[in-house]
């Protein structure tokens, strides 16, 4: 199992409500896969091959975590 080597932390709370939280989920997860792809990249050994960029873990503030 990979699952990266940090989480993704969305700033989010309850108050907020659903509607902000799927708002904000998107440019959330585009910014860690930039990120992420920026990594590989400054860290990549010969023969090494990014898989897909994306998080494996969520992490949401009085939500709890999603995996995958």
């Amino acid at each position: 199992m990979h699952t990266k080597r940090v989480p993704l932390f969305v700033t989010w709370t309850p108050d907020e409500g659903l509607e902000a939280l799927q708002a904000r989920l998107p440019s959330a997860v585009d910014a860690y896969a930039t990120a992420y792809a920026r990594y590989f990249e400054e860290c990549r050994k010969p023969g090494d091959q990014m898989r897909d960029p994306y998080p494996r873990v969520i992490l949401i503030p009085g939500l709890g975590m999603v995996t995958a």
